[in-house]
């Protein structure tokens, strides 16, 4: 899991085949993208971009965003 705290840069990681992107918002909602959905993501300590071949679908203010995770599995399962 990789935590949101104003500046401090998180060390993304990086995708692999099979993996889910999920993000969890400080209101409690959580957008999920399956491996087939996303090609790469971005963050430049204002927004978290999610890329499906080369065009933005998910633009988030890093502000509302409490952790973004990647996960290996099904559905998007988080811990």
């Amino acid at each position: 899991m990789t935590e949101i705290d104003g500046y401090t840069t998180p060390n993304m990681p990086v995708k692999k085949n099979g993996e889910w992107l999920v993000i969890k918002f400080k209101d409690g909602e959580i957008a999920k993208y399956p491996p087939n959905e996303y090609t790469d993501y971005y963050y430049d300590k204002v927004c978290f971009v999610v890329i499906r071949d080369k065009q933005w679908i998910g633009i988030y203010n890093i502000d509302e965003i409490k952790w973004i995770e990647v996960v290996d599995g099904d559905e998007g399962n988080i811990s």
